[in-house]
């Protein structure tokens, strides 16, 4: 007996077969080339806009002939909505407890700025006590920032000295 070529003894032959028939096989489900994704690019390049039925069922018989199965790919896609669905609530959740800790740190800004405010007035008392004085005024945390049109105007300039003043 010869394999490509090579000749088998029968012993040999024999293994092959028993190994054949005791590898596994494979399970029955979406074609390994084919899913949802595909079916979603392949729906994105067709003209479903005018007769979908149509479209559909053309698709349908094209993916048959190729031994996809429609029950294949919805099962694919059902376990996408699946996992779509999971990711969201997982970003909402996640998004939940960061709007959490943003209140929490507004919560603790409001608490230091009092803090910084009652810090500022107690100073200034004491300054006045101290010096009989009004103190500069304190500077503010929250300073505005100063226009570029409210900028201060460059110096007057001097006459050239080579030019004499008219008068």
């Amino acid at each position: 007996m010869s394999l490509f070529g090579k000749k088998v003894t029968a012993e040999e032959a024999e293994h092959l077969l028993a190994n054949a028939q005791q590898a596994p096989r494979p399970e029955p489900g979406p074609h390994p080339g084919y899913g949802i994704e595909d079916a979603i690019r392949l729906m994105r390049t067709l003209p479903t806009d005018q007769n979908v039925d149509l479209v559909v069922r053309v698709i349908k018989k094209t993916l048959e002939s190729m031994n996809v199965r429609l029950a294949d790919i919805l099962n694919d896609a059902t376990q996408k909505q699946q996992a779509l669905g999971a990711r969201i609530n997982g970003l909402q959740l996640e998004i939940a407890e960061l709007e959490k800790q943003i209140a929490v740190r507004r919560d603790e800004i409001e608490r230091l700025e009092d803090a910084l405010a009652e810090t500022t007035k107690v100073k200034e008392h004491l300054a006045l006590a101290e010096g009989g004085s009004k103190p500069p005024p304190p500077m503010s945390s929250k300073a505005p920032p100063v226009p570029a049109s409210k900028a201060p105007p460059p110096p007057d300039k001097p006459p050239p000295p080579d030019k004499p003043a008219q008068g």
